[in-house]
């Protein structure tokens, strides 16, 4: 009797895993396969197909706005989009969920299709590098090809010009994994009723502004790429938190987060009742950090990628995003951003409000460049 009921267990067991398996493909299928776009993305290639990618290196926020833009140029220009396993993995691990992100890896095309390596031989050795926008142009003007083409981003891409113009679209393909945001709605709770022990003020009543501060070694970077450049100081930070309290109507509480904790407490935190450091500040695992400043309303912060996908994340209509102009005649990435969103201000370190009404003409790359024509 009891070896046949360890049988029956494990046939019950077996036949439970199988349905499972089923499930999850059968749902699988369904999100992958939901639209059109998507189930072209992920069909086998026809000889002349033209893909686009891109190099991929840095940390998140790097490897965010070069998979937005690998997105954002495959929708505008009707191409196939492909990225390395890496890059997804990076991406899945760290922060998002798997299933929303529709590009495919490189190497799931090569076996899902029997390419014997002619897809990954394209993007390693034959690929057509896009470095400017002219490049771009030129090589979609030029006839089909036979075989496999790849078109390939340079290391580091942000495209400002097409995420902005995809923007909303975009944020669908980044879903922060359910328990992070739930530890992020748990500890604005906690601020909020902290906030709400402090001053009185019902935590019901508030909006939150999430604060990226970078430091670390932002400042060595942002002297080689503009030289001549203010780095963002406790002067912006409180500068834009006046700015909005002016601005906004409902009592708003600064949530903090930093890779320089200390310095942060000190200089922006302090002793004021309506700014709270939060955060793990691990760089390693920033997937906590990026939900928290993501869960808020508005944002401030002065430069970097990080803290542009958390503002990019926070966005919604009535939000507001407040970032740093550096004041050296050059132009940030970020501030391509802020000159051509709609609630985006750019801000010096003395609280001024720069480039209201100059539009920033659109560059490929995170870093600026000093010669830039304004349209």
């Amino acid at each position: 009797m009891v070896g046949k009921r360890k049988t029956q267990i494990a046939l019950l067991s077996a036949i439970f895993l199988v349905c499972n398996l089923l499930l999850l493909h059968t749902a699988m299928d369904s999100l992958i396969f939901a639209d059109p776009e998507t189930s072209l993305w992920l069909s086998c290639p026809e000889p002349g197909s033209t893909f686009v990618t891109a190099d991929v290196g840095g940390r998140l926020g790097n490897i965010v706005w070069t998979y937005l833009s690998v997105v954002a140029a495959a929708r505008r220009h009707n191409l196939r989009p492909v990225i390395d396993q890496r890059t997804l993995d990076v991406l899945s691990t760290d922060a998002f969920e798997r299933n929303f992100l529709r590009v495919p890896s490189v190497e799931w095309l090569e076996r899902r299709c029997g390419l014997k390596g002619a897809l990954m031989a394209a993007v390693r050795n034959q690929s057509e590098r896009i470095a400017s926008r002219q490049d771009f142009f030129s090589l979609l003007e030029e006839f089909p090809q036979d075989q496999i083409r790849v078109l390939k981003y340079k290391i580091y891409v942000t495209d400002s010009e097409l995420t902005t113009t995809f923007w909303n679209e975009l944020k669908r393909e980044l879903q922060l994994k359910t328990q992070l945001q739930n530890k992020a709605d748990s500890e604005l709770r906690r601020i909020g009723e902290e906030f709400q022990a402090r001053t009185g003020i019902q935590a019901a009543h508030v909006e939150f502004v999430g604060i990226h501060v970078r430091r670390t070694d932002y400042g060595k970077h942002l002297s080689l790429i503009l030289p001549g450049s203010v780095e963002a100081g406790s002067e912006f930070f409180h500068a834009a938190i006046e700015w909005l309290k002016k601005r906004l109507w409902k009592p708003l509480v600064f949530v903090v987060v930093s890779d320089d904790p200390a310095w942060t407490q000190q200089y922006i935190v302090g002793n004021r009742s309506e700014i709270f450091l939060a955060g793990s500040s691990n760089i390693d695992a920033p997937g906590e950090d990026l939900a928290i400043l993501a869960a808020c309303q508005h944002s401030i912060f002065a430069y970097g990628t990080f803290g542009l996908t958390a503002a990019f994340l926070a966005s919604r209509p009535g939000g507001h995003t407040v970032l740093f102009d550096p004041q050296n005649g050059g132009v940030t990435k970020e501030m391509e951003f802020g000159a051509n969103l709609p609630g985006w201000h750019i801000m010096d370190q003395h609280g001024n409000l720069t480039y209201q009404n100059t539009p920033i003409s659109f560059h490929y790359f995170l870093h600026p460049h000093k010669a830039r024509k304004f349209d």
